[in-house]
């Protein structure tokens, strides 16, 4: 996957923005993940990046 996003100079501390890649099965209408908690890979699977703080770093996480 490729992922491009820009954003203007001025732009302030941004939380929960990027993309995430990913399913449950059976399908579910909206993402279905909990934090902390390992998912049942045959049934789960969510991986995203997005930036974090103010220093703007990319924070990746999968479950």
């Amino acid at each position: 996957m490729r992922y491009y996003v820009k954003f203007a100079p001025d732009c302030g501390e941004i939380h929960h923005f990027g993309t995430c890649l990913g399913g449950n099965h059976p399908a579910t209408p909206n993402p279905v993940v909990s934090a902390g908690n390992r998912t049942d890979g045959a049934k789960s699977f969510w991986s995203g990046i997005e930036p974090y703080g103010e220093r703007w770093v990319w924070d990746y996480y999968t479950y």
